[in-house]
């Protein structure tokens, strides 16, 4: 089944005026395609291309800034796993040299 994920995040770190990634690893399982898209942006400014899939269960979401630290972003078009699993979600931002900025070391269970 294909649903639509929405993320709400506190930064502790801003990405504010450098621009940089939020990176989404999915849980195994879970399916993201060349139709996987982002939506529904807020407190986000995006680059273009804003997403970029880096394997079938991680994508990078590209900012140019981010306008506060609460963020909130939906997901598109991700295909679901077929049993039915309790996992994480590892979420981390980069800033645009590359450098880890926050990261979810505790993870997020769905």
């Amino acid at each position: 089944m294909t649903t639509n994920w929405v993320f709400t995040l506190k930064l502790l770190n801003s990405l504010s005026n450098l621009g940089g990634k939020i990176r989404i690893t999915f849980p195994a399982g879970f399916t993201l395609s060349g139709s996987t898209t982002v939506t529904s942006l807020s407190n986000l400014n995006p680059m273009s291309p804003t997403v970029t899939l880096i394997s079938s269960t991680v994508l990078d979401i590209a900012v140019t800034s981010v306008d506060s630290s609460d963020i909130q972003f939906q997901i598109n078009n991700v295909q679901n796993p077929t049993s039915d699993n309790s996992s994480y979600f590892r979420i981390d931002t980069y800033d645009i040299q590359g450098f880890k900025m926050d990261y979810s070391d505790n993870n997020v269970m769905f």
